[in-house]
């Protein structure tokens, strides 16, 4: 490992593209700077794959990259077999050059779906440092497995044949958001976009919080978002992991949060103009009390306003702040000189 390759290592920075990605970066790094191995599990959507290749791109690697699945074959963890001397000899030979073992750097993705008999070789290929077929044996390339799965850590240990690796696996980490706020969303939407749309954030973080089956990940937010920018909300009617009903749910919080952001500007507007009666270039006793009435009116229709949990806390500083106004007003009329 030469000191310039760990220098580029420890300048991977992430967070242009990715938010909450520190801890994928310093995993990375410690794998790739310790010649490791590493895996990252995690529900699907929060940008496993896309992460490890930015990575990879900033310090310059090109990755094997090979997709493991049920089927998977000896075969195809081999490079496949050589056509022509199977023909010429009935024998198989395996075109190791294809394989990821002759490769110093692989992204093995969902390889926890692989059949027991591939998870063995894998070991035995890591355990040893080389591959034997027959009279032939090969010396792997290989520093560093990063194992991509949406697979739970308790799902892969389920399966024995996997349970003895994964011991030998240093770095494991849980690729998930630690929460899923309007905030969060929000920040999402402004790293990809330039455009916190704390509206769309909101709606999207209290869907998600309905139930496991209502959430939506990250990469679904983007793309949602990306859909709703440029198509309009009903063309999420069609999109995968929202519905009729979802999107009909999304027009009434829409229209919800408009009216808290109306609300709130109006409150803002009362604050001017009680910044002006301290000033006095508002003279008159009268108009402070016009100004409780309408106060008090404005704090009726907010307080009837429904809105969703998540608005709540919104709504109730307003409350707040109106009882706060309406208090000053009318010491301010009170203690106001007469035309």
């Amino acid at each position: 490992m030469t000191k310039e390759f760990l220098d580029k290592l420890n300048k991977i920075d992430l967070s242009q593209r990715f938010i909450k990605s520190e801890r994928f970066t310093r995993a990375f790094v410690s794998a790739l700077s310790l010649g490791e191995h590493a895996m990252f599990y995690g529900r699907g959507g929060h940008g496993k794959s896309e992460m490890a290749m930015e990575a990879f791109a900033q310090v310059g690697i090109d990755p094997f990259v090979l997709s493991f699945h049920e089927n998977t074959t000896i075969e195809e963890l081999f490079g496949g077999i050589d056509p022509e001397e199977w023909k010429k000899t009935g024998k198989i030979k395996y075109l190791f050059e294809n394989s990821m073992f002759n490769h110093q750097y692989v992204i093995a993705e969902e390889a926890f779906d692989a059949p027991g008999i591939v998870w063995a070789s894998i070991k035995d290929a890591l355990t040893s440092g080389h591959v034997r077929f027959g009279n032939d044996t090969f010396e792997i390339k290989t520093k560093s497995i990063l194992f991509l799965t949406n697979r739970s850590k308790e799902e892969v240990v389920e399966d024995n044949s996997v349970e003895a690796f994964m011991q030998r696996i240093v770095f494991n980490l849980k690729v998930e958001w630690d929460s899923y706020t309007p905030e969060d969303y929000s920040d999402l939407l402004e790293c990809v976009f330039k455009d916190r749309n704390e509206q769309f954030a909101t709606i999207i973080s209290d869907m998600s919080a309905v139930s496991e089956e209502d959430f939506i990940s990250p990469r679904t937010c983007v793309k949602a978002y990306k859909a709703y920018i440029t198509l309009g909300i009903d063309c999420l009617q069609e999109f995968e992991g929202f519905s009729v009903d979802k999107v009909e749910r999304m027009k009434d919080r829409l229209v919800k949060l408009e009216q808290i952001k109306t609300q709130r500007e109006r409150l803002n507007a009362f604050g001017a103009t009680l910044h002006e009666i301290r000033k006095g270039s508002i003279k008159f006793s009268q108009e402070a009390t016009m100004k409780i009435r309408l106060l008090k009116e404005f704090q009726s229709k907010l307080k009837a306003l429904k809105i969703s949990d998540s608005l709540f806390p919104e709504k109730s500083e307003m409350m707040r702040d109106v009882d706060a106004l309406r208090k000053k007003l009318v010491e301010l009329s009170i203690n106001l000189p007469k035309s």
